[in-house]
């Protein structure tokens, strides 16, 4: 709920200027964070270490990146859809990732391969992860 919560603007603003309703943005948002392992790298922002002002800024800088690249990932996978595609979100996920097979390639190998499973990640590991996930865009 509380993430559902911390979206909302971004899915609205997503929403109104790509046409669509809010619950088939919403619904299309969560299926490209679970896509893409958005949980996983926002738990990771969050986990990172806090041990000063830069290490801090740092760490805000990256979840606030992420939170950006979920909400340009929404509207780059809607503008795939063409009009009221978005009503089909699983539709709209497997047309936009076929046109970006490539790059999804890439971004799978970085966050299903070459992440640690189960254990921390640190700011190189994020930063290369956000900088993959940019590129499908």
């Amino acid at each position: 709920a509380l993430e559902t919560l911390a979206a909302a603007g971004d899915l609205m603003q997503v929403a109104r200027a790509n046409g669509c309703s809010i619950g088939a943005a919403a619904g299309l948002y969560f299926r490209l964070g679970e896509r893409l392992s958005f949980a996983t790298l926002a738990t990771g922002a969050q986990n990172l270490p806090r041990d000063g002002q830069w290490p801090t800024q740092a760490a805000l800088a990256l979840q606030d990146d992420l939170a950006s690249l979920q909400a340009d990932l929404l509207a780059s996978a809607l503008r795939a859809a063409g009009p009221d595609g978005a009503s089909h979100p699983d539709a709209v996920l497997a047309r936009w990732s076929e046109q970006r097979k490539l790059a999804l390639v890439r971004a799978d190998r970085i966050l299903k391969e070459d992440l640690p499973t189960g254990g921390a990640l640190d700011l190189a590991m994020l930063s290369v992860a956000t900088t993959e996930l940019r590129s499908l865009v």
